[in-house]
């Protein structure tokens, strides 16, 4: 009997001693930025094969068949260094995933710690665009979408640095990514702020909203307005054709009807008054004209004509002959 116990000993004694198997991932850090090279630093206490999986599947092994670390072709971003912890090389997007470690020791249970890895482009020129440039009291909803030129994030919102609240009549969409303002009057005027955020950047973009006063008239009002003011021009313009024409009119009569244009003057002619009908009317030494068609007379002057006041001009030699003057008559 005692020779059965001297030899189960050994063994129960190296099961007592031995402790169990621990394997622990040093970094907790799981967000990491675009381009960084993330070291996934493992520290175990029993010898035994490591294996690392990204979603499951088996992307590298250590120790390898020949003795050193042993990664699949296809993920050549990757490298095993020092006690078979992994490298992620020049990260990018794509290689966001959960990476799990195994250890298998001999004669202990595998032990598998896992990380979730999240890689991040970092956020840059955040703006907003709005539905309409210009938005009236009384409208039914204008609508502000935020965008990025590059990186992804939650999108939050906030108005003149404060977050919205329920005074506030708005719907967040897609990922509130468009916030909805739902029948906008004068108090939703303000300064418009959105925020993309991840783990490792943020950025933010604003916006201007002037929700302009609605007018007091209603709509069948502005109409008659509009209305009015058609029917004021063109009668103001019928006006000035009416008048232009009866000017046009009676230019042409006054052209037809010379006599109009006749200015009826008097003159004397040797202190005698002469009749206004007289087609001329002339002095001595003037003769004056009136337009019309025109006739030729001849009057003779005689010796010692007389002025109008009744003077006498001087007379002529008496060997002068008789002149005669001739006058038109128009």
């Amino acid at each position: 009997m005692w020779h059965y116990v001297r030899c189960l000993w050994p063994i129960l004694l190296f099961h007592c001693g031995t402790a169990e198997a621990v394997l622990e991932l040093l970094n907790n850090e799981s967000n990491y930025l675009v381009g960084s090279d993330i070291n996934l630093t493992i520290s175990y206490n029993s010898t035994g094969g490591i294996k690392w999986l990204k979603n499951n599947v088996v992307v590298a092994q250590w120790p390898g068949a020949s003795g050193a670390g042993a990664v699949a072709t296809e993920y050549k971003y990757l490298s095993i260094f020092g006690n078979g912890s992994l490298r992620i090389s020049n990260a990018t997007v794509d290689y966001s995933a959960l990476y799990k470690v195994s250890l298998s020791a001999l004669g202990e249970e595998e032990e598998t710690v896992s990380l979730q890895v999240n890689i991040f482009e970092p956020v840059e020129n955040v703006i907003i665009n709005a539905s309409s440039d210009k938005v009236s009291e009384g409208s039914d909803a204008v609508n502000l979408t935020c965008s990025s030129s590059r990186g992804k994030g939650d999108v939050s919102w906030k108005k003149d640095g404060k977050a919205l609240d329920s005074s506030y009549n708005f719907t967040l969409l897609n990922e509130n990514k468009t916030l909805r303002l739902n029948a906008p009057n004068r108090t939703y005027s303000g300064i418009y702020i959105c925020k993309i955020s991840n783990p490792v950047s943020s950025g933010e973009g604003n916006w201007t909203l002037i929700a302009d006063q609605q007018s007091s008239l209603s709509p069948g009002a502005i109409a008659g307005i509009v209305v009015g003011s058609v029917c004021g021009a063109l009668l103001l313009i019928a006006l000035l054709i009416l008048l232009i024409c009866c000017l046009r009119q009676k230019k042409r009569k006054k052209e037809k009807d010379p006599a109009l244009y006749h200015k009826d003057v008097l003159r004397t002619v040797s202190g005698t008054t002469l009749s206004p009908d007289d087609p001329a009317f002339f002095t001595r030494n003037n003769i004056m004209y009136r337009t019309s068609s025109i006739s030729m007379g001849s009057y003779i002057f005689p010796e010692g004509d007389y002025t109008s006041d009744g003077k006498s001009l001087p007379s002529y030699p008496p060997s002068s002959p008789p002149r005669l003057k001739h006058a038109t008559q128009v």
